[in-house]
């Protein structure tokens, strides 16, 4: 009996997470160090000691030697009560000088290190292979005479290989870890280096059970400090590119016992042992470290890290790359028609620059991945995939200007990614990555042309980096998320998974259609329509004549084991006979009119009708009301006083279901005046969100329309009375942070779709800033559907992300005559169903 998909990827995660301890499926754990030494105190952390490996060993030495009783080491890193005191046991025979960067490996022999392959050069005669074969097993068995070993001789386990000979290598199906002593590259000159190194990193970062992976610097078998930083360089470039690494930096300088042919030559000639001190990395690594902080981790005994990475932080050139005349949504990445300007620019070089800039595309090293290579499953979609998701560098180009101009194929359809390096001094400073995202159309259609270039990742459901999740961590995209995902970027927040899951969340319009089908499109066809083949789905692209009418003869896109593809649906049907056509389902729907800041200070009667007739046929109509009906006095500092006469209420009574009083301008008139104002909203029977006692402020007003149930909050981010437990205020953010979060879960828990009226932003900015992104991720993970914003008074971007909605400003709707901005409102009226699918409405 054949096991369904999904369970199949469940038991395939939880095979990935039991063999290489990594976290989550799509994590790699990578560790480097000056001393291959202490790569046995990590691995014996992160492998399972008794399940057989293959480790591949890049090295410029053997490090074959016998440790002393080691039947004693290995039953010693097993008898012990948790991995923690394993670790303190290693530490002292680290400590002792029992386990040297020369004997490390043999004392994980049999177990966990089943088989050794050494790269021992790039190439080499048979006969220097024999020789260095036999130099390996000679020391690896070498105590053998005079010390019985448990699992007798190695001689068999140990193999050596040249880096020309990797692509036939033909390796075992247990897990592959891998360990690079960067010794292996020494006196190599550049790019000689880079492009060995890149060589050998594209070969095993692509290996199919690769499951951990060590670098060990050797400092003392290094030229000079030059060579070190080079070799760093490389390493810590690469190690940037793989998508879900977990990478532990080992920066405690090495004071541990040296045994070593090249420590005793050095002291025998009165020579200081060098030795890498991480903290002395130069500023482009630096720079390397802070940006990628969240997965990267210093791991130091003697030193507090946490100030070293602040004062390195604090040291960062502030410049950045951005896309000319373009802004970059909450995600971060810029989402542009493939028409738009091609223009890259360096902004806020510094003066010390030389004005010399390096420019980078990345790219994937492979065009698959399969993250869940135990169930075997990838294989049947994509030809040879790799197990990680990684990228590396391309040179664009090197130029003296501060902007650079994107050649024809750099503006196709889909996913770009670049970097560039600035010149200051004798240093390349690296700026943050941009991802760029050509596209065409709109919603669905435009969602699917974002993802074009993008590597197939089997297994991407699973994925997850930080809060992303799916196809929204960038790593790639299958079949059936890269649908999901064009969903959710149009305003439809489908779950990932496979698409037999995926197809459980549709509405079937056909079944078993052959080639030869005539299928009348539904009204709604721009919102999405899928073909399923049962384990493949695929998209419509373009409706070819006669149109209106699906036909196999219609242009369809699909993902499958490479980049993402058009065709006509009769191409893909030559080995899938048949197919069922999929769309979102029909849902209870209810219509909601968003209008932006209210002053009615100075307001009349008719410029209110005004915009309750614009909202006329939405089922419910939301108000940010900028000020406070009262008339308690000003406070005392208060530059805008937009108090109102309380009678104005009634004007409010017909055509409006509530106001949001989560503004700056809700503590006009103080505690007092406020709480004078939500008695006064009773009183006229205006429902007001977002202000109150703390208890009352951060919950939502409770709707249900035309079967839809609802979940309204009013919240404020910017400078206001905030609310407590005593007195009364507004809802805020960052101060009711967990409060708020709790009233997000028990209204998913209720079944209640989520919307937010947020008070944010700089005023009078028509760019986004930074924090209102950082704060729209925020309510976005915490389920909510949609944010509309209010304060800049102007008018803001839009964007679907994550598959919610955010309108960062619509604007001023009323608002006093002598004050910037009076015409700048604009109304946002959107539908929304029961599973918090959206359209915005013209």
């Amino acid at each position: 009996m054949r096991l369904p998909l999904a369970i199949l990827s469940v038991l395939a995660m939880l095979c990935c997470l039991r063999r290489a301890n990594a976290g989550q499926v799509g994590t790699l754990p990578v560790f480097i160090s000056d001393n291959h030494a202490d790569s046995f105190t990590w691995f014996s952390q992160v492998l399972d000691l008794d399940e057989a490996a293959t480790l591949l060993l890049v090295d410029h030495h053997s490090d074959a030697s016998c440790v002393e009783r080691s039947d004693d080491v290995r039953e010693g890193l097993r008898r012990v009560a948790s991995v923690e005191q394993r670790r303190e046991r290693c530490e002292a025979w680290r400590s002792a000088g029992k386990i040297q960067a020369y004997n490390w490996i043999e004392p994980l022999m049999p177990r966990p290190f089943d088989q050794v392959i050494w790269l021992a050069r790039e190439q080499f005669s048979g006969e220097e292979a024999s020789e260095l074969e036999q130099e390996a097993i000679d020391a690896v068995d070498g105590r053998l005479e005079f010390e019985k070993r448990s699992a007798g001789a190695m001689a068999r386990r140990w193999h050596v290989v040249a880096a020309d000979q990797l692509k036939a290598l033909k390796l075992s199906p247990r897990p592959l870890v891998a360990s690079i002593d960067l010794d292996y590259f020494m006196e190599m000159k550049s790019p000689e280096r880079e492009q060995r190194f890149a060589k050998i990193w594209q070969w095993l970062i692509g290996q199919p059970n690769l499951c951990a992976l060590s670098f060990c610097l050797s400092r003392p078998w290094l030229q000079d400090e030059a060579e070190a930083q080079a070799l760093l360089r490389v390493t810590f470039q690469a190690v940037a590119g793989v998508r879900g690494v977990r990478f532990t930096i080992r920066s405690q300088v090495d004071v541990t016992p040296d045994d070593s042919l090249q420590a005793l030559k050095l002291k025998g000639e009165n020579q200081a042992v060098p030795r890498w001190d991480a903290a002395a990395l130069p500023a482009d690594l630096r720079s390397l470290c802070v940006r990628n902080q969240s997965c990267w981790h210093f791991q130091d005994q003697q030193r507090d890290w946490t100030s070293i990475m602040k004062s390195w932080e604090s040291a960062l050139l502030p410049c950045t790359l951005v896309l000319a005349d373009a802004e970059a949504d909450s995600d971060g990445i810029y989402r542009v028609a493939q028409t738009h300007e091609s223009i890259l620019r360096v902004r806020a070089l510094p003066e010390k620059a030389s004005g010399h800039v390096r420019w980078y595309a990345l790219e994937p090293l492979h065009p698959a991945v399969d993250l869940l290579p135990a169930t075997g499953l990838g294989k049947t979609f994509s030809t040879h995939p790799a197990r990680w998701v990684a990228e590396g560098r391309v040179l664009l180009a090197e130029t003296k200007d501060a902007a650079f101009q994107l050649s024809e194929a750099q503006v196709a359809l889909g996913r770009h990614r670049y970097l560039a390096e600035i010149q200051v001094g004798d240093v390349w400073y690296p700026t943050p990555i941009i991802e760029i995202r050509r596209t065409e159309g709109s919603g669905f259609h435009a969602g699917l042309a974002e993802c074009f270039r993008m590597p197939y990742v089997f297994g991407i459901a699973l994925a997850q980096d930080d809060s992303q999740q799916g196809v929204e961590t960038g790593w790639g995209s299958d079949c059936s998320n890269f649908l999901v995902h064009a969903w959710r970027r149009s305003g439809a927040p489908l779950a990932w998974g496979d698409p037999s899951q995926v197809a459980a969340q549709l509405q079937v319009m056909a079944e078993k259609l052959r080639v030869d089908f005539q299928l009348p499109l539904p009204a709604q066809a721009e919102q999405g329509v899928a073909v399923s083949f049962g384990n493949h789905m695929a998209a419509l692209w373009q409706d070819v004549a006669p149109v209106g009418v699906l036909t196999a003869d219609d242009v369809f896109v699909h993902h499958l084991g490479g980049v993402p593809e058009v065709l006509p649906l009769r191409k893909l049907m030559e080995t899938r006979p048949s197919c069922s056509v999929l769309t979102l389902r029909d849902e209870a729907t209810c219509e909601i009119a968003f209008v932006g800041d209210c002053v009615l200070a100075e307001a009349s009667e008719a410029e209110v009708a005004t915009w309750s007739k614009r909202c006329e046929g939405a089922d419910v109509v939301l108000w940010n009301l900028e000020g406070v009906p009262t008339q308690r006095p000003p406070v005392n500092g208060v530059k805008y006083d937009f108090r109102f006469d309380p009678t104005k209420l009634a004007w409010l009574q017909q055509g409006v279901t509530a106001v949001s009083l989560a503004n700056n301008h809700a503590g006009d008139a103080g505690v007092m005046g406020l709480a004078d104002a939500l008695k006064q909203c009773r009183d006229h029977e205006v429902k007001a969100l977002g202000a109150g006692v703390e208890a009352q402020a951060v919950k939502p007003l409770h709707l249900t329309s035309k079967g839809v149930k609802l979940a309204v909050f009013g919240v404020c981010c910017v400078d206001a009375l905030v609310a407590t437990d005593a007195s009364p205020g507004v809802a805020s953010l960052p101060q009711h942070q967990e409060l708020l979060s709790a009233e997000f879960r028990a209204a998913m828990a209720a079944g209640e779709v989520i919307v937010v009226f947020v008070h944010w932003g700089e005023e009078y900015e028509t760019k986004v800033s930074a924090t209102q992104h950082q704060l729209a991720q925020w309510f976005l993970e915490q389920g909510v559907t949609c944010v509309a914003g209010s304060h800049p008074h102007v008018v803001q971007r839009q964007e679907f992300t994550h598959g919610g909605f955010v309108a960062y400003s619509l604007g001023n709707a009323i608002y006093p005559e002598k004050l910037q901005g009076r015409d700048s409102g604009a109304l946002l009226r959107i539908k929304i169903t029961s599973s918090g699918r959206m359209l915005v409405l013209p």
